[in-house]
């Protein structure tokens, strides 16, 4: 359960894959989406992404102990 939100509402949800690791946790090395949206606003825009595990009973570290390896690009384009 992964998605992409914008200003508190969903946008697209997708799935990443990951591998269990022998014990309650699984891990995931890598996840990316590209996705297209057309605001067609002139104000600011939030956007986010939430991860959940499967079932929504398990706990869910990004990126570990491993610094700050995520990120999110936005570009914008002019029609």
């Amino acid at each position: 359960n992964q998605r992409i939100v914008k200003d508190g509402l969903p946008l697209t949800s997708f799935q990443i894959a990951s591998s269990w690791s022998g014990s309650s946790s699984h891990l995931i090395t890598s996840s990316g989406i590209v996705y297209l949206d057309s605001p067609a606003s002139t104000s600011a825009i939030t956007y986010k992404t939430q991860f959940s595990s499967y079932s929504n009973t398990g706990t869910i570290y990004m990126n570990g102990n491993t610094g700050d390896l995520s990120s999110i690009t936005l570009m914008e384009i002019a029609g």
